[in-house]
């Protein structure tokens, strides 16, 4: 499954340490994948959202589906973190030890083990 979103890398400092606050609410298909990142927070947020940490090769190596607002997450082994609508893991598949790639700055794929 290809997912279109943007590269947390590519935004400025500013809107990408806010996360999805920096941005409208994500369409299915979509996400936010930010580099690097291994911790988030959902405070201020007005819905729940899935979260899949990466490691510095975009393999899969925590899942946190459905945090709800003003909740913190982190991943120890995480680098980065692909931030989702919620109910996106599950619809999608995602599973510990999927690997991603990127495609391009707006695009990266992830495949099933």
């Amino acid at each position: 499954e290809i997912l279109s979103g943007l590269v947390g890398s590519e935004m400025c400092i500013r809107d990408r340490n806010r996360g999805l606050l920096a941005l409208s609410k994500l369409n299915v298909g979509e996400g936010l994948l930010i580099i690097p990142c291994r911790s988030v927070h959902s405070f201020k947020m007005r819905y729940s959202i899935d979260l899949v940490y990466l490691d510095k090769q975009l393999k899969v190596v925590k899942i946190i589906e459905r945090l709800k607002p003003n909740r913190m997450s982190i991943a120890l082994l995480g680098y980065s973190t692909l931030e989702l609508l919620s109910g996106e893991v599950q619809r999608l598949g995602i599973t510990l030890g999927d690997q991603g790639k990127l495609l391009d700055s707006l695009t990266y794929e992830l495949e099933r083990v």
